[in-house]
Parts: C-alpha cells; sequence; structure tokens
C-alpha cells in the first residue's frame, strides 16, 4: 500500500474517533507527533468530512458523502483520489496476492533462507497528542481539492510508480 494510501486510512480512522464527539459543528486540532514540535498535523473535522495536513505538507481528506478518499501533494500541484468500493477491491486483492494484512507465514518463508534474515526492530513506539481542539465550522473548499491541481491515476497496492 502506498504512503498517501496508508495516511488516508489512518485519517479514516481517527475520524470515527472524533465523530462521535463532535456530531453536530465542527472540529479543528493538531496532533503532535512522537512528542517533536516540527511533526505536527492540523486537521478539521466536519460531519461526514475529515481533513489533514501533514508536517510535509501532505493532505488527505476523507469524504463519507462521496465515499472517497484524496491524497493531495501541495509541492506538485497533484492529487489522486480513491472510492471506498476501489479500496475494498485492492484490499482483497492483496489478500489473494499475499501481501497487506492477509499475508500468511508462508510467504516469508523464502527471505528466512537469506543470510541475515529475518530483521528484528525491537524498542520502537509511537506517540500522538492531541492539543489546540477549538469548535468551529469551516468552509466546503477545505474539503475539496484546490483549483488548478492535477489529478494522478491512484497506483494498485504493489505497483510501482
Amino acid at each position: 500500500m502506498t504512503k498517501w494510501s496508508m495516511r488516508g486510512m489512518a485519517c479514516g480512522l481517527l475520524m470515527s474517533f472524533i465523530a462521535v464527539s463532535a456530531p453536530a459543528q465542527g472540529l479543528s486540532f493538531e496532533t503532535m507527533h512522537q512528542n517533536d514540535e516540527a511533526k505536527v498535523s492540523k486537521n478539521l473535522y466536519m460531519p461526514g468530512m475529515f481533513r489533514s495536513e501533514e508536517w510535509d505538507g501532505h493532505i488527505s481528506i476523507l469524504r463519507l458523502d462521496k465515499e472517497m478518499i484524496l491524497s493531495i501533494a501541495p509541492a506538485q500541484r497533484t492529487y489522486t483520489e480513491i472510492t471506498f468500493a476501489q479500496m475494498e477491491t485492492q484490499l482483497k486483492l492483496s489478500r489473494t496476492r499475499g501481501m497487506g494484512m492477509g499475508m500468511g507465514r508462508s510467504a516469508f518463508a523464502s527471505l528466512e533462507k537469506i543470510d541475515g534474515f529475518p530483521i528484528e526492530q525491537s524498542g520502537t513506539s509511537t506517540s500522538e497528542k492531541i492539543r489546540k481542539i477549538q469548535a468551529g465550522s469551516f468552509p466546503m473548499s477545505a474539503f475539496e481539492v484546490p483549483p488548478g491541481y492535477t489529478k494522478e491515476k491512484t497506483r494498485s497496492l504493489g505497483e510501482e510508480k
């Protein structure tokens, strides 16, 4: 799965959490990652819509009304979109190919025969702090692709650039 698709899904999970706490109006809040002031995401929530602007400038927008996730790259002035149906199809396909969450132990059998594998990593953790929470409403344009951006083809799981 691409870096942008993972961010989109993470946004979806966070939006589900927030949906319970702000049913009638919007919220804005910041998320600080790993206690690093340089890694702050700015987030907007309105019923049925969620937007997250990461510290690297990438923007993910989840639109329940359109059943779609938008990934926007402002530096390149490009965007991709994927519908919920397309994402479901890709996830099912990835499981049949032995990728993603459905990957079984047998998929790693050939790696175990290579000197230096398996690679172990320990002692890593992530932390996030939500801060600067404010109620309000936001313009619809905050949940749309800005004018003048070019649509790129959404790559399938495992597909190279």
